[in-house]
């Protein structure tokens, strides 16, 4: 391919990146818009962050929910410090990620909201702040075609 071609494309990428950033900062993108464009989010890895930051981790998009800095802590991944961190959850069933166990009414699940269950299925949150999981309040989920 082209060198100019490839320059071009690059930037093209490096704008994308800009751009969301931004469009995040501003609280201007859904959570399911930000899962669907998460290759543009920075992975995760120690150092400074504040409330609002958002990192990818373990094939899930996080939001930082304290200023914290884990220079120091290099196991203070978003997995492990679900005080620091939150997932984000998409209503779209084709972009759907793994269920996490909801800590606190921020990763609570809501209407609409999906999760890959344990049992390969697509799951939607059919009421507001759903804490429980599929198998241990199955009337707040429906299963999803995906």
């Amino acid at each position: 391919m082209d060198k100019t071609i490839i320059k071009a494309m690059e930037s093209v990428v490096r704008l994308g990146v800009i751009l969301m950033a931004k469009a995040v900062e501003n609280e201007q993108l859904t959570p399911t818009q930000i899962i669907a464009c998460d290759g543009l989010v920075k992975p995760w890895v120690p150092g400074q962050f504040k409330r609002g930051d958002i990192r990818t981790d373990g094939g899930q998009t996080w939001k930082c929910v304290q200023d914290h800095d884990s220079t120091q802590n290099p196991a203070w991944t978003p997995a492990a410090t679900r005080a620091l961190w939150v997932p984000f959850h998409t209503k779209d069933p084709a972009q759907a990620r793994p269920y996490i166990q909801p800590t606190m009414a921020e990763d609570a699940y809501y209407t609409g909201e999906c999760a890959l269950w344990t049992d390969g299925k697509v799951k939607r949150a059919n009421r507001d702040a759903v804490v429980h999981d599929p198998d241990t309040l199955p009337e707040a989920w429906d299963d999803m075609e995906v």
